[in-house]
């Protein structure tokens, strides 16, 4: 690559032209590019509540990041998806005609980190502004059974980490977990002669993503055809017009 950069400034400089062929058209410098460098992530699904954070079928675990010599990580995000579903039915075992009223609340929906995690994580708490899943009334006749649901609410938060000394705790060889709490109440109202059941199943998916540049090394590019045979030209040019001139002058 640098002969070729050589012989294009000799030819000029033979016609004697002082040009200077920018390297930059024949080699691009590495540049450093914007990415995600590496999620990891961890979920269960439809597990029935209450959930108990003790069971260790539940706990969440995501890997830290060990970024390579040509990586720096300045972002790290943590989200939490959930959803829950409700569904159920009540049936009137009186003999006379009744009123069912059946309301379901979350009294409790919290994700929170479990010890050796990093310590700038907090534990999420989902569905605070809208914990009620269930609110159905029903009118039933003797034996007539209401089915309710399946009632669907999700949810999303995330943790953002942007200060590098947060972001280093997230670093390395390794993992930290999370665990969830859940606790659901339902109340119903009606005729003592029935036959009650709900149902509340919960999803949870927990990811981390590692923001940040990668050094990418570019391949050299070499001139196109065209732009070679250009400065060529132009140097022949001008060598053949110096020639000439030289010549006039020594027959004038």
């Amino acid at each position: 690559m640098v002969m070729v950069t050589k012989s294009l400034v000799r030819v000029l400089q033979v016609a004697g032209i002082a040009v200077t062929v920018s390297v930059t058209s024949l080699a691009v410098a590495p540049q450093a590019h914007a990415a995600l460098l590496y999620t990891s992530s961890a979920s269960f699904t439809k597990q029935p509540t209450d959930l108990e954070p003790s069971n260790p079928d539940l706990k969440l675990t995501l890997s830290k990041y060990k970024p390579s010599a040509k990586e720096t990580v300045n972002k790290v995000v943590v989200t939490l998806e959930s959803e829950i579903e409700s569904s159920g039915s009540v049936t009137n075992n009186s003999p006379r005609t009744r009123n069912f009223t059946v309301v379901s609340k979350l009294g409790e929906f919290t994700v929170s980190p479990n010890a050796g995690a990093p310590s700038t994580l907090a534990s999420f708490n989902l569905f605070s502004a809208s914990p009620e899943l269930v609110s159905q009334a029903f009118t039933l006749k003797k034996g007539e059974t209401g089915n309710f649901g399946t009632f669907v609410k999700s949810d999303k938060n995330s943790q953002t980490f942007e200060n590098n000394s947060d972001i280093q705790q997230f670093l390395g060889v390794g993992n930290f977990s999370f665990s969830p709490s859940a606790l659901v109440n339902a109340t119903f109202t009606g005729s003592g002669n029935n036959n009650f059941q709900i149902n509340t199943l919960a999803s949870v998916k927990l990811t981390v993503d590692y923001y940040g540049e990668q050094i990418v090394s570019n391949p050299p590019r070499v001139p196109e055809a065209s732009t070679t045979l250009g400065i060529i030209g132009l140097a022949s040019a001008a060598f053949v017009s110096k020639k000439l001139g030289a010549w006039q002058k020594s027959v004038g």
